[in-house]
């Protein structure tokens, strides 16, 4: 519905993408509205993620999710839900790392239109985003490295 409210506002001049499983958006009364990708190949996602111009990413199920931290780490302006998390808070700041919403229609739309519009805050969650994922994920290579090598060996 917020992605709807955002197309009826700015109508031509926006497009709506999701990716991720196969939906009829026919059936979910969205067709010609919202274009689905489907499934990206995984080394086409972060290429595919610094072509966006805002990104939106709702999670209800107890950690932080990867999709918006992997927008922020590519450079994009996300709008995540409320979610009352330490790891969630950590990663997810408003106004500074992503804009964080209630989860109603209008300001779902209100908050992705401030991501495309406002160009201050657009640098601001940028510069923000890149920063905390940095710092946030510091490490995570050699980890899964690690991981990796201590699967293999047995």
């Amino acid at each position: 519905a917020g992605l709807l409210k955002l197309k009826e506002q700015l109508g031509e001049n926006v497009q709506i993408m999701t990716a991720g499983a196969p939906w009829d958006d026919e059936a979910m009364g969205v067709s010609g509205q919202i274009l689905n990708l489907q499934k990206i190949p995984y080394d086409e996602v972060p290429a595919y993620y610094r072509t966006v111009d805002a990104g939106l990413m709702f999670m209800f199920s107890g950690h932080p999710g990867v999709t918006a931290s992997e927008l922020m780490a590519s450079g994009c302006p996300v709008v995540v839900n409320e979610y009352d998390d330490s790891t969630w808070h950590d990663l997810y700041q408003h106004e500074k790392t992503c804009l964080v919403t209630v989860p109603t229609a209008s300001e779902i739309a209100r908050n992705l239109r401030r991501c495309l519009e406002d160009q201050d805050l657009r640098k601001t969650l940028i510069a923000g985003g890149l920063k905390k994922t940095a710092e946030f994920y510091q490490g995570y290579e050699a980890s899964q490295a690690a991981t990796l090598k201590a699967i293999t060996k047995g």
